[in-house]
């Protein structure tokens, strides 16, 4: 989040302009000059503190974008089976196609968009796989797992105790993409974690 004045929060992706004792919505669009950032508000214009050099080229927040084909299908899933919710999505208005959706899981957000092979957007169905895994934090490993399962998820590695502290399960999806699902048994230092590691070769 960016700090305007000394009591406004602004999130750039345009979604909310929250204040404390008010919220200003419909924020139409925003556009750079140099480093400003000048927001409006169909009314006045607000312009943000200039932003330091470091903040220009640090990243805020890192988000996975998935393509898939069946991106309705894919919500559903995500939230059947793994308690996401919707914020909201956007229907190309051409042939219905999602052409972008954003998912919560937890605090995290992910992306969602059906397959725009002209675009670049390509889902693992048509690749043949995907070597990226996402890791899922959750209370209870075998609870979620069962859960996941019921709703159309693979077992692909069944839970267990990990050397690291955790109990560890790994999914797959009906869109080809995999899941570590993880809950915490013990903390373990790095160094620990190491040592188990070692003794384990």
């Amino acid at each position: 989040d960016l700090v305007v004045g000394t009591t406004m929060k602004v999130d750039l992706l345009g979604r909310h302009l929250v204040s404390v004792g008010y919220i200003f919505r419909r924020l139409t669009n925003y556009v750079t000059y140099r480093n400003l950032i000048i927001l409006k508000q169909q009314g006045p214009i607000i312009m943000a503190k200039p932003l330091t050099k470091i903040e220009t080229v640090k990243a805020r927040q890192m988000s996975p974008y998935l393509a898939v084909r069946g991106a309705q299908a894919a919500i559903d899933f995500y939230t059947k089976a793994f308690g996401a919710t919707l914020d909201f999505k956007l229907v190309d208005p051409g042939d219905g196609r999602i052409g972008h959706a954003e998912m919560l899981i937890g605090e995290s957000r992910l992306f969602i968009a059906d397959e725009y092979p002209d675009f670049g957007a390509i889902s693992p169905d048509t690749l043949g796989g995907s070597p990226v895994k996402f890791h899922l934090s959750v209370a209870d490993c075998d609870t979620f797992v069962a859960h996941a399962v019921s709703h159309g998820a693979t077992v692909l590695r069944p839970a267990k105790l990990e050397f690291y502290g955790d109990r560890s399960a790994l999914l797959a999806d009906p869109f080809g993409y995999s899941w570590f699902v993880a809950s915490k048994v013990e903390d373990v230092s790095p160094q620990e974690m190491q040592r188990r590691w070692n003794e384990m070769s």
